[in-house]
């Protein structure tokens, strides 16, 4: 958004999923995005390849299956956003990501992700073969595995803070 994200808000009010960005190497920039809802991935945003997200606040966004806030694959990236207040119900499959869920080889830099939500695994972040570098991923919560960040296949986690996040079963931060 032109005027920076506290000025340019799009809001799906719950009626949809806020941005589908088709195209490999497309991105958003500079927005709030809140209130989508989809019962497939990403809330927020879903992006299929190569997508970024950039200096964003996501918030109170949900979906039934990964990413509530947002879902990337195959080579994402993620910097100087805010995840906050998103939700995966999990609907019987999937991985999780109540805030964020990278898939093959994503990367976030200099975020911040508060007090998201899964029903399943990962309440801040899912990442498989994902980076996470410079985070802040606080106050987060997942019913089943990882309250913080669920890290899979060669992912990493770089000068990081995890702290505060909680789980039922198995790893409340990560």
């Amino acid at each position: 958004g032109f005027n920076g994200r506290t000025v340019t808000v799009v809001d799906a009010r719950g009626s949809n999923r806020v941005f589908y960005l088709n195209y490999s190497g497309a991105g958003v920039e500079g927005l709030t995005i809140k209130n989508g809802d989809t019962t497939m991935d990403g809330g927020g945003v879903y992006g299929p390849s190569n997508n970024f997200i950039r200096n964003c606040l996501i918030i109170s966004n949900r979906c039934d299956w990964d990413g509530g806030g947002a879902f990337l694959n195959r080579g994402g990236l993620v910097e100087d956003c805010t995840f906050f207040a998103n939700r995966v119900d999990y609907i019987g499959s999937g991985y999780g990501g109540g805030g964020l869920c990278l898939r093959y080889t994503g990367t976030v830099r200099r975020t911040v992700i508060c007090s998201n939500l899964s029903f399943y695994s990962a309440g801040g972040v899912y990442a498989l073969v994902g980076r996470i570098e410079n985070c802040t991923i606080v106050s987060n919560v997942a019913t089943y595995n990882a309250g913080g960040v669920h890290i899979e296949d060669r992912s990493c986690i770089r000068e990081s803070v995890v702290e505060y996040n909680g789980c039922n079963y198995g790893g409340g931060g990560i």
